[in-house]
């Protein structure tokens, strides 16, 4: 089964409809010939997770729209097989500034609450002696443009209630269902709404009982979740509130896709010790030169199911008139990187572990890492003890710190030690010094060497991160 996920296309005109459609389409003919070379290039499903429009403007969706309507026929697709969702590009700023126009108080005049929960609740900016208050029913459409599109693409218009914000779409022959979900549903044009993104809990749970209260949805083989933002990112526009993710893992997802960050990434959210979901982010297709990340030039995802496993083949276009090609961005070892990677999605035999024994054997890791104590007549450590720790050369330690940085942002370290404070005996950045975060991972690698859990650490980071583990494989034996 072949996905296309796009994110970001920040469209543009009628212009870039035509130019970008012909430049995707021959990059996926060759692509898609190339792994199926005994049968004509087709997709599966379409994904687009956000920002479809650069400022929410009705002539941006119109090239949108004919954009999706040339993408359909040539590769087999139908209406019933694309799934998207809003970004914060995909709100309106002049509708949303239009909602306030008729609710200015003075401050000292304004009766209700401005707790910092009720402002949020109610969608309430505090403008110095100014209190600004929505009308309700105006504020919503906000998103009334992409709603247009939507119901233009897919049929139905897009709810303008929050809680209806969802959507579903079942692919009975490959036993698959998408979760669309709006993370930017608290956004609006102020600045300091853009910290705000989130899933609303109601759209969710109503979402999540739709699903179990239909069979064919809840028994699905593969789930796969959809949103705009990222839960980690060093900036303030991320999901923050990571408790819906415990929800769909629980409701057994196994991926989540999303974009905003206009680079490919690769992660995910550890639920339990023997259950996670992996994420999956793609970059801009077609942001302006100006929102590129450095670095990263514009990209897509295009994902293969197939059985057990699903793979992940990242593409790039550098030049704006050029064409698409493979990006290599996923390290293999220090010589050699490659443009795909592969996730495995169940194991291929049902484990006989418990619960408690899975704890119990990463509980068990500490222990085993630590070297056994030796009498004063005792000599060198044996083979066998030293491959229950790593003592990192100076070398080894520089290239690790390095890895580090290069894969990960502070947060999201901080994140993996949270998440992990029973495995690594205890909240491992609590016990970082220094003034910069590269300061700050090199006191974690030295703390790591001076207690004897470098490979702990190591193994639970690759096990989250396939970057991380193909980074690192060279120095060290990550089972």
């Amino acid at each position: 089964m072949y996905i296309l996920h796009l994110s970001d296309l920040h469209f543009g005109t009628i212009q870039d409809a035509n130019r970008w459609y012909g430049q995707l389409a021959d990059d996926l003919r060759g692509l898609l010939s190339q792994l199926e070379s005994n049968q004509s290039p087709h997709l599966d499903a379409l994904i687009i997770s956000g920002d479809v429009a650069n400022k929410s403007l009705p002539e941006e969706y119109e090239a949108a729209e004919r954009f999706i309507n040339r993408l359909l026929p040539e590769f087999g697709l139908q209406r019933h097989q694309i799934a998207i969702v809003p970004g914060n590009h995909d709100l309106n700023w002049k509708l949303s500034e239009q909602a306030y126009d008729h609710g200015i108080q003075r401050r000292e005049s304004y009766e209700g609450s401005l707790d910092e929960e009720d402002i949020l609740n109610n969608d309430i900016i505090v403008d110095g002696n100014f209190v600004l208050v929505p009308n309700q029913q105006q504020y919503e459409e906000r998103f009334q443009n992409f709603s247009n599109f939507y119901e233009n693409v897919i049929g139905r218009s897009y709810p303008p209630q929050y809680r209806q914000q969802y959507e579903l779409r079942h692919f009975p022959k490959q036993n698959l269902l998408i979760l669309g979900l709006n993370s930017a549903w608290k956004l609006n044009h102020d600045k300091n709404y853009c910290s705000r993104a989130s899933i609303n809990p109601d759209a969710l749970n109503n979402a999540l009982e739709e699903i179990n209260h239909t069979p064919t949805y809840r028994d699905s083989k593969l789930k796969i979740a959809v949103w705009h933002h990222p839960l980690n990112s060093p900036y303030e526009d991320r999901i923050k509130d990571h408790g819906f993710m415990q929800r769909l893992a629980a409701n057994n997802f196994r991926l989540a896709l999303h974009g905003h960050i206009h680079r490919a990434n690769a992660g995910d959210y550890k639920y339990s010790l023997s259950q996670r979901i992996d994420i999956i982010a793609a970059g801009t297709f077609g942001a302006p030169v100006k929102e590129w990340v450095p670095g990263y030039p514009l990209q897509y995802n295009l994902l293969k199911w197939q059985g057990n496993t699903l793979m992940v083949y990242t593409r790039k276009r550098i030049e704006l008139n050029g064409a698409w090609q493979p990006d290599a961005m996923w390290l293999k070892d220090g010589l050699t990187a490659s443009s795909y990677y592969q996730i495995k999605l169940w194991n291929s035999e049902k484990s006989e572990d418990t619960t408690n024994e899975v704890q119990r054997n990463a509980d068990k890791r500490i222990e085993e890492s630590k070297p056994e104590p030796k009498n004063e007549s005792e000599g060198e450590s044996t083979n066998e003890e030293k491959s229950n720790f790593l003592m990192l050369t100076d070398k080894e330690r520089q290239e690790l710190i390095m890895i580090l940085q290069q894969v990960f942002t502070e947060e999201e370290i901080k994140t993996i030690c949270r998440n992990n404070r029973e495995v690594f005996g205890g909240y491992l950045y609590d016990r970082v010094e220094g003034n910069t975060v590269e300061a700050r991972f090199s006191s974690l690698v030295d703390y790591l060497n001076r207690k004897n859990i470098t490979k702990v650490f190591v193994d639970v980071v690759s096990e989250k991160q396939v970057y991380f583990k193909s980074l690192v494989s060279d120095l060290f034996k990550v089972e």
